[in-house]
């Protein structure tokens, strides 16, 4: 044979795992195992009852909210100033910090505190509790210091008939204290407070009753109850070009999912509410303190022009005064509204200033003229609001934050330099009326001194009186403002309940389904793949050189070494006669006399083999002698109980004739005989090349017609090797699923390197695993070699996965 053959034939020896793909071998696999396949389903379909059954069912329950835009909202009140002031304290929102402050953590433990959710009510099934509302049970406990818990436990709240309620700890067991409605009770560092829920379906808890009735309440600390909440919350912007946020929670009682929900919107609205009248409510206050300096002062100022007239008996002006101080009240009125700017920019200035490292809202603009000053403002208090919002739920370094105060100081410093030019151009303003009014003051020469310091007085008090009118009404509009406030979101959807989400009846039944489908077929199409041992006849001819006699069936269970006989017509002792008759239409025809049986590795059925080939012979009448050349562990002698002390290596040593060992085997009218291996020899190998070998085999030939050389595994040992020049033909006994595929690359090495020897396989133990589709009975009847205590373990395991085996 070619070396390019040999080398080709090594290569296809060595197995891809996965090669061969044949998919109507697949499915009759799979067919073949349809029991197993069955019984996983029933028990996938059955787990899945008991998930769908048992499973605490959560439910969805979702609500939205629409966040108002307050541009879109003034823009339309162009035309009104007034409206336009009452608007200057709100600020336009966003709705991603809006969506971090219904998620964050201190709104939930607002409304967690508010709903004491840290209790959870439970009813005791018998294999799964049952979570249940609050009001669901006559007896709810409080703890006003909740915070101090820092492990969950459980109470039990049982009643017990007209005696009572009690409740203990679940896990500590016995110690029962009776229930008093209102009295604290201390348990784990935290107070319990009992009390009723007359409306309850258990009734009054003071009624007396009969009737046992028990529950649970598992107490859970308020920050792992806010954080699992928290986890459970959804809060997202419906879409990009809608100010509408969604908000879904799943929990596992849908009527408190809904209690959350409500609670949570209230307490958003109501932290909302708070925030935008922030703004007003700095203003009033700023305005109170700027009216109690202006009413002082014209209290002063009436008192000394009611002094002024007693003293100088002065009760009225002349006509020529009174036409002065109706033309001086027009420049006073626009002295005033100049000077009111310029105060009202001074006071905004100085807010600036002392708050720079430390920016607060800052008052509105109160009739500033100057538009573009009004829109910093407005935005600087929304960039404000937005900051404490986020402060709130975030640390001092998240970069959120960071960007708002960046934002903020550099919005306050463009607020500083546009107060800087507004004042210069109100001083420049103030000063064109002033000049003004120094021309007017002109025209009093000829009127009388004690008429013109009357008329001086009375213009202060006029002037004082307009500012005082101004900031008055500013207060008024600003307190209507801050009633008038409503909060800048409305409900869209009501929380309501979508229904359970889990556990899904239909997709939990087609899981349970497939799984008990496939596990099984996985399993045995992935072990398959992955098995390393030889496999059936297509696959040894596929792989070796060496050609396949014939292959000998699985058995059940093995009554006797030898099952050929005269007249047995069983499926192994045909399979025998078949594999006898393959030997005569060899290469060599008819002259085939010297056999040698081997194997890879113990326990392939080599010796079983052996002697039931041999059995074959003797129903021919051939003479037929067995020669036990397993020097190192004989067992043949042993399997047909028989007894010699003497053996080969007697005869290969010196010590004795081969008359002297040869042994008749009973039962085959003295045509079947073995030489027993004997005495264990230190060297065996020495032995078989010793310069009695020659003489030996010849001697035997004279005397029978079919010499079967038993030999030990080649895999193990080289005796194998060394007989084979005494040998016609050589059988290598592969079994299946037991006998490693690395046998194959063996034998083809051993092929290629005896081209006077022929060398042949047979198959034994076909049809022992179901994937080969071949099975004649259910027993495995391979022996141990080296290792008797690891095959009997083999075979006890093999026992018990026989009844499934797949």
């Amino acid at each position: 044979m070619s070396e390019q053959n040999i080398q080709a034939a090594n290569s296809a020896a060595v197995l891809n795992p996965f090669e061969g793909f044949d998919g109507q071998k697949i499915i009759r696999r799979i067919i073949g195992i349809w029991p197993i396949i069955l019984l996983f389903i029933i028990l996938g379909l059955f787990t899945g009852w008991l998930y769908l059954r048992y499973t605490l069912p959560s439910y969805l329950s979702s609500t939205s909210i629409l966040i108002k835009e307050d541009k879109k909202s003034s823009s339309s009140l162009v035309d009104n100033a007034i409206l336009k002031e009452l608007t200057a304290g709100s600020m336009n929102k966003s709705v991603g910090n809006e969506i971090e402050l219904l998620k964050s953590f201190d709104m939930m433990e607002h409304v967690i505190r508010n709903l004491e959710q840290y209790f959870t009510y439970k009813t005791i099934g018998r294999f799964a509790d049952r979570i249940s509302y609050q009001g669901f049970f006559p007896i709810n406990v409080s703890s006003p210091n909740i915070e101090k818990l820092s492990r969950p436990f459980t109470l039990l709240i049982e009643k017990n008939g007209d005696k009572g309620w009690f409740w203990r700890v679940d896990s500590t067991g016995t110690k029962r204290n009776k229930i008093v409605l209102g009295k604290v009770e201390s348990y784990n560092n935290i107070d319990l407070v009992f009390k009723s829920v007359p409306d309850s379906i258990g009734g009054n808890p003071t009624s007396p009753s009969p009737t046992a009735f028990s529950y649970k309440i598992d107490v859970n600390p308020l920050v792992a109850t806010v954080n699992y909440f928290i986890s459970k919350l959804k809060v997202e912007q419906v879409s990009e070009n809608a100010s509408v946020i969604s908000m879904e929670l799943v929990d596992y009682n849908d009527e408190r999912s809904i209690a959350i929900l409500q609670e949570l919107t209230r307490e958003y609205n109501e932290k909302n509410f708070i925030d935008k009248n922030e703004v007003n409510s700095n203003t009033v206050k700023f305005l109170d303190e700027r009216l109690r300096i202006f009413e002082r002062d014209l209290k002063a100022i009436e008192s000394k022009v009611s002094s002024f007239k007693s003293q100088n008996k002065v009760t009225s002006v002349t006509a020529e005064a009174s036409q002065f101080l109706q033309q001086a009240g027009e420049v006073d009125m626009l002295k005033t509204n100049q000077k009111n700017q310029l105060n009202l920019i001074a006071a905004l200035e100085n807010e600036l200033i002392t708050n720079r490292n430390n920016p607060t809202l800052v008052p509105s603009t109160l009739g500033l003229s100057e538009p573009t000053l009004g829109s910093m403002i407005q935005e600087h208090n929304g960039l404000v609001l937005d900051r404490e919002r986020l402060a709130s739920v975030s640390g001092p370094k998240n970069p959120g934050l960071l960007d708002l105060d960046r934002q903020i100081q550099n919005l306050r410093g463009s607020m500083i330099r546009n107060i800087a030019s507004l004042k210069s151009a109100y001083t420049a303003q103030l000063n064109s009326i002033i000049s003004r009014d120094k021309e007017l003051s002109k025209s009093l020469v000829g009127v009388p001194e004690v008429e013109r310091n009357l008329l001086e007085i009375t213009r202060d008090r006029n002037v004082r009186e307009q500012l005082y009118f101004f900031l008055l009404q500013k207060r008024a509009e600003s307190a209507i403002a801050l009633a008038s406030s409503v909060v800048d979101s409305r409900i869209v959807e009501a929380p309501r309940t979508l229904g359970m989400v889990s556990p899904k009846a239909k997709p939990v039944w087609v899981l349970a389904f497939f799984l008990g489908f496939f596990l099984p077929v996985v399993y045995v199409l992935l072990r398959d793949a992955l098995d390393n041992t030889v496999g059936d006849k297509a696959e040894i001819s596929a792989h070796t050189l060496a050609p396949l006699l014939g292959e000998i069936s699985f058995i059940r269970k093995l009554k006797k070494r030898i099952i050929i006989s005269d007249g047995d017509r069983s499926v192994v002792a045909e399979q025998f006669r078949s594999i006898r008759t393959q030997l005569e239409f060899t290469a060599k025809g008819k002259g085939l006399k010297r056999i040698l049986v081997t194997s890879f590795r113990p326990g392939e059925g080599k010796s079983f083999t052996s002697l039931n080939l041999a059995a074959s012979y003797t129903l021919l009448k051939k003479k037929v002698l067995i020669l036990e050349f397993d020097l190192r562990k004989p067992r043949l002698a042993r399997y047909l109980e028989l007894e010699r002390k003497d053996g080969i290596s007697s005869y290969l040593s010196g010590k004795s004739g081969i008359d002297e060992l040869i042994q008749e085997v009973p039962g085959y009218h003295g045509n079947f005989f073995i030489i027993s291996a004997g005495p264990i020899p230190p060297n065996p190998a020495e032995l078989i090349n010793g310069e009695y070998m020659d003489s030996f085999m010849t001697e035997l030939e004279k005397r029978f017609d079919i010499i079967i050389l038993d030999t030990p595994p080649f895999g193990v040992v080289a005796d194998p090797l060394l007989l084979e020049k005494y040998a016609d033909i050589s059988i290598v006994v592969l079994r299946q699923g037991f006998t490693l595929k690395s046998v194959y690359s063996e034998i083809n090495n051993r092929f290629s390197g005896n081209s006077d020897l022929l060398i042949y396989t047979i198959l034994n133990g076909a049809g022992m695993q179901k994937k080969y589709e071949y099975a004649y009975g259910n027993y495995s009847y391979g022996y141990g070699y080296y290792s008797d205590v690891e095959l009997k373990k083999r075979f006890s395991f093999s026992r018990i996965t026989n009844l499934f085996r797949i």
